[in-house]
């Protein structure tokens, strides 16, 4: 495919320049205070490490003495449509209890953090952090890297939708049309 076409197909479909980033490239590129950062592609292995620690992360937030309490206060969803008007329309509450939607969102984090300790790569694509090396560790929990993790989540969450929509093992963006 010539550049002129795939530059019509990428405007056609906006992801498939992502999808291109991913399976081809660095990863999904973002910028902080100017600098470019990339969330690479995750080995299967990653993603089913990052969803047992989230599990994890979930069962051990709700097992918390202090969410005893808050498993009889409704969740966010639910005082919402408390709010609202019998004729309008309630929105379908995700969770049972806030210390069900509290655990789900302590679980994102952890989540996400080791997402991004093992994704996480600088404009030269090389990775920032080594989770074997505990200076590297030590750095990356400091308060200076922070913000780094804070804008790299969204663009964790575009490559986890990503990843659910084109299987492993798929040919390049640019060869499947």
């Amino acid at each position: 495919m010539d550049s002129d076409n795939r530059m019509m197909s990428d405007v056609k479909n906006p992801q498939r320049a992502e999808i291109d980033a991913l399976l081809n490239g660095p990863g999904l590129a973002f910028e902080l205070d100017g600098e470019t950062y990339y969330i690479a592609a995750p080995t299967g292995v990653e993603l089913d490490d990052a969803a047992r620690l989230a599990k994890l992360a979930y069962h051990r937030h709700l097992a918390l003495p202090e969410m005893a309490d808050l498993k009889n206060q409704p969740s966010t969803i639910e005082q919402l449509n408390d709010s609202i008007g019998d004729g309008d329309v309630k929105i379908e509450p995700l969770f049972a209890n806030m210390a069900e939607e509290l655990a789900n969102d302590a679980a994102l984090l952890v989540r996400d953090r080791w997402l991004a300790n093992h994704l996480l790569r600088n404009a030269d694509g090389e990775r920032m952090f080594d989770p074997d090396d505990p200076e590297s560790v030590e750095d990356y929990q400091s308060v200076r890297w922070q913000r780094l993790k804070d804008a790299a989540r969204p663009v964790i969450w575009r490559m986890l939708t990503i990843v659910k929509t084109v299987p492993f093992g798929s040919a390049p963006a640019s060869e499947s049309d």
